[in-house]
C-alpha cells in the first residue's frame, strides 16, 4: 500500500489513497478516526504543538490530489461522507458541493405573484444567493431549518411540484 506525506501536517504523517494514516516516525502507528456529528471521519493530530481536529477527506485530498484552489472545498462524489478513497474526491466551488447534496425536499419560493419551484433545497439555495444578499451558506441553514421567510420570499417545502 502507496503512502505519501501531508504538507500541511508538517510532513509529520503519511495518508494512504483510502484514507488510512500513519504517523511519519520510526514505528509508523497508524492514527484512529471517529465520526464527528455531521458524520463526517475525523482524527485529533498535534500541529505546532496544539492538538486539532483533522478531516480525512481533506487530508486524501492535499496529499492526492494536490492543494486546495482557493475557493473550492473536498466533495465526495458518491454523497457518501466515509467513503474517502481519492477517487470519491474532488474540489469544487461550494454552490457545486451544495448541489451534490443528498437532500431530497422539494422547495416552492413565491414572490408576489411569482412562484418558482426546485426538486431540491440545494438548488432553491442557489436561486436565493442570487436574489437576495445572503450568503449561500446562510441560505442553505436557513432551508435546512425550514424557514418559512428569507430576504422577502416565502418558502413552501414539501411535494409542492
Amino acid at each position: 500500500m502507496e503512502f505519501r506525506t501531508i504538507p500541511s501536517l508538517e510532513n509529520r504523517y503519511e495518508i494512504s489513497r483510502d484514507g488510512k494514516i500513519l504517523r511519519h516516525v520510526k514505528f509508523k502507528r497508524p492514527r484512529k478516526f471517529q465520526v464527528n456529528y455531521k458524520g463526517y471521519l475525523c482524527t485529533r493530530i498535534y500541529v505546532k504543538g496544539k492538538m486539532v481536529n483533522v478531516f480525512i477527506a481533506s487530508l486524501v485530498a492535499e496529499a492526492w490530489l494536490g492543494e486546495r484552489p482557493a475557493g473550492c472545498v473536498v466533495d465526495h462524489i458518491n454523497r457518501d461522507k466515509l467513503n474517502n478513497h481519492v477517487e470519491n474526491l474532488r474540489y469544487v466551488t461550494p454552490i457545486e458541493n451544495l448541489c451534490n447534496r443528498s437532500c431530497t425536499v422539494s422547495v416552492t419560493v413565491k414572490r408576489h405573484k411569482d412562484e418558482w419551484h426546485f426538486a431540491f433545497s440545494s438548488a432553491a439555495a442557489v436561486f436565493l444567493v442570487d436574489k437576495t444578499n445572503y450568503a449561500l451558506k446562510t441560505c442553505q441553514r436557513y432551508l435546512e431549518r425550514r424557514k418559512t421567510q428569507i430576504g422577502g420570499f416565502t418558502i413552501i417545502y414539501g411535494n409542492t411540484l
